[in-house]
């Protein structure tokens, strides 16, 4: 829903909370791959979109 119905992207950030007793505490970053060329039904900005 966020970044829309296609394979777009989206500068909303992500908030994602797993809770559950004896996990130790973690912090996960995402770091996405370079895209340059859209592929299937991205946009074809996609490079431009992502800072």
């Amino acid at each position: 829903e966020i970044a829309g119905e296609a394979s777009g992207i989206s500068n909303i950030p992500l908030t994602v909370v797993v809770k559950q007793k004896g996990l130790p505490n973690v912090t996960v970053v995402e770091l996405p791959g370079i895209t340059r060329v859209a592929v299937c039904d991205e946009p074809k900005d996609i490079h431009e979109q992502i800072p």
